[in-house]
């Protein structure tokens, strides 16, 4: 497949606008399984040739829901400064006008350069090499800060399910850096692992919420629950009295963007030109 990034203006192509080498270039497959993306010059657009893809469909899923959401986890602050029903419409708005553009834009651009290295790609086709590496060295600066906060929210999670909340400063750094180091030992065995890691996590995640809302809606004919919790929707569209909008926005923003992060490992998906847009 070929695409050109080039304009013109009728038979004269202004200097100004040569597009960079790496823009005009199509992917082959050789006989033994191996793809190499090449410029029309003839030299690799990304070094070395790639071997057998291994994530599939349920694997890119899973790997772009952690890039993007993560999990209910950490929306409470959505809740607790815009309550119930501005959340839910939030959610709705900014999934609208923003999370479905980003995807779509995601499916196109990683299915037209099915290589690893995504949207560095994209900017170095774009705007030159330099300008790709500059947008990949954001993107780590960027994710090595929000990173640092996975972590931590484990371990809050982890206090407030086993009710030990008076533990040692060691023992909380302890649990973090078992936390650390079981995803970077994931990492290590290889990206098909982390796709499969990936599934189970989401589902584990899920899991509680799908048997909560299960619970809460049990009592909307009979206004109690199967556990006995009253099931009261008055305060859906109460607005807390302390709300912090700043807070509201950023955090709603933080749960439904990053829709990019899975295409730097576009070299990697199985039949990528299908199984990008389906997993979006």
């Amino acid at each position: 497949r070929r695409s050109r990034w080039s304009r013109t203006r009728g038979s004269q192509r202004s200097p100004a606008l040569q597009p960079p080498v790496a823009c005009d270039w199509q992917s082959t497959m050789a006989g033994d399984g191996k793809t190499e993306v090449k410029s029309d010059e003839g030299s690799p657009l990304i070094n070395g040739a790639h071997y057998k893809r291994t994530v599939t469909l349920w694997s890119l899923v899973a790997i772009s829901y952690f890039s993007v959401a993560g999990g209910p986890e950490g929306t409470e602050t959505i809740i607790q400064n815009g309550g119930v029903a501005l959340a839910v419409l939030g959610i709705i708005v900014i999934g609208l006008v923003w999370s479905i553009p980003t995807a779509l834009m995601t499916a196109e651009l990683a299915t037209m350069f099915p290589e690893n290295g995504g949207y560095t790609l994209w900017v170095g086709a774009a705007f030159g090499s330099r300008m790709g590496d500059i947008a990949g060295w954001l993107q780590f600066i960027s994710s090595a800060v929000d990173a640092a906060i996975y972590p931590a929210l484990f371990l809050s999670y982890f206090k407030a399910a086993s009710g030990l909340d008076n533990l040692a400063v060691w023992a909380d750094w302890g649990i973090k850096a078992t936390f650390i180091t079981s995803m970077f030992a994931l990492n290590l065995t290889g990206i098909g692992n982390v796709g499969h890691g990936s599934v189970g996590f989401m589902l584990l995640l899920l899991a509680p919420f799908v048997v909560v809302i299960f619970i809460a809606f049990s009592g909307a004919f009979t206004g109690t629950t199967l556990l006995g919790w009253e099931f009261n929707t008055a305060n859906w569209y109460e607005t807390p009295a302390t709300a912090d909008w700043s807070a509201f926005l950023m955090v709603l923003l933080w749960n439904m963007g990053y829709w990019e992060g899975a295409s730097v490992c576009a070299g990697e998906i199985e039949n990528v030109g299908q199984t990008f847009p389906k997993a979006l």
